[in-house]
């Protein structure tokens, strides 16, 4: 119930900004369905991304790596937000 009430999953979604759901390919497969659930429950298209050998620890690091498809898609994220 506790893990059910937290969830961004079950948090009202409408006028989420613009988002990239990325998760780790070395992650439970309920880990990577609860990301994929709740890149569909947003209001708008968002890029869902696996990042190769990365966990929900260490995903974050792909950020800063240019051409690999995360970085990529956060930057092209924050380049549209000046629209």
């Amino acid at each position: 119930q506790q893990a059910h009430r937290v969830s961004p999953l079950h948090q009202p979604l409408a006028g989420f900004p613009p988002a990239v759901v990325a998760w780790g390919d070395i992650e439970t497969e309920a880990f990577k369905r609860q990301s994929r659930a709740f890149a569909a429950a947003l209001p708008t298209p968002v890029p869902c991304i696996e990042v190769p050998r990365r966990n929900h620890f260490a995903v974050i690091l792909a950020l800063c790596e240019a051409g690999t498809p995360l970085g990529d898609a956060c930057l092209e994220l924050l380049r549209s937000s000046g629209d």
